[in-house]
């Protein structure tokens, strides 16, 4: 591709974007531009049909990097659905599919992305490592993008029953050694915040962790301060199935003595311990919940 065209369109993104940045600019332009380039290349196609892909995912590149959305992955300590898209899924993978699939991929990275960035810092992590777990496939992107999201908003199906459930332990000092479970509230019915108790001689700021409670429970790392107030998705959850008590479960599991804070949905119920580090989660036994 032409390096004059490229000076062009990095030139004229900084004098419309404040948040102008040179080094990732160039970063984009060394790395992934160049694999994708060469990955069109590849194909076979007329150069032109290429060159035209190219130029349109470095014209959106450029829109990122202006607006602050597009850094390099990990540098900023979290990850974001536009750097991972930019720098790692579609170098590697869109010079597989067909040039007009390649036009509707990226503008529904790019509709995804802007979206994304609307969204709270614990709702960006989680659909990235949702829509990555099992391997994002372009050919399908739009239809997995609707299922994940769908996964974090939605109730699930199976409810709790304390005679019929499981129970999850989950470490919380893995990332943080001195983090020591507090009280627990939920964002949406799978997605928990979980605060650091403070204690007498605990002098340090407030934190917070996010825990995504699907089959497979995951620790989604640090919360920001909108989840620390508990800006979550609304939901009318007092009306549906019966109030969940740990008494009920407690005589079949002798290791969950001491409870210091609980919360619980129709469907979850999770409570942390006066003396440990692990959260303890209540799950539906039957069937299989995302």
């Amino acid at each position: 591709m032409e390096h004059s065209w490229i000076n062009d369109l990095a030139q004229r993104a900084e004098e419309r974007f404040s948040k102008w940045h040179p080094e990732t600019w160039q970063m984009v332009v060394e790395g992934p531009a160049a694999e994708l380039a060469a990955s069109l290349q590849d194909t076979g196609r007329p150069v032109e049909q290429s060159q035209a892909v190219a130029r349109a995912y470095l014209k959106l590149a450029a829109e990122a990097v202006g607006l602050g959305y597009l850094y390099p992955v990990g540098e900023t300590g979290r990850a974001n659905f536009f750097s991972h898209a930019w720098f790692e899924l579609l170098p590697q993978k869109l010079g597989s599919l067909t040039p007009e699939r390649q036009t509707e991929v990226l503008s529904a990275c790019w509709n995804v992305g802007e979206n994304l960035e609307t969204r709270a810092s614990w709702f960006q992590s989680l659909f990235l490592k949702l829509i990555l777990r099992d391997g994002l496939e372009l050919e399908s992107f739009e239809e997995d993008v609707r299922r994940v999201t769908e996964m974090i908003v939605a109730r699930p199906d199976e409810k709790l029953r304390p005679r019929d459930c499981r129970l999850e332990w989950i470490f919380l000092g893995a990332s943080d050694a001195r983090f020591l479970p507090g009280s627990v509230s939920f964002l949406a019915p799978r997605v928990l915040v979980v605060d650091h108790r403070h204690t007498g001689l605990d002098d340090r700021p407030k934190s917070a962790q996010v825990v995504w409670l699907g089959e497979r429970p995951q620790v989604l790392g640090a919360a920001d301060e909108a989840l620390r107030s508990g800006d979550g998705i609304d939901a009318d959850w007092d009306q549906v199935g019966e109030e969940w008590e740990w008494d009920k479960v407690c005589n079949s599991e002798p290791r969950l003595t001491a409870i210091h804070a609980d919360d619980s949905n129709p469907w979850r119920a999770v409570c942390t311990l006066e003396t440990s580090q692990f959260l303890v989660a209540a799950l539906p036994n039957e069937g299989r919940a995302v």
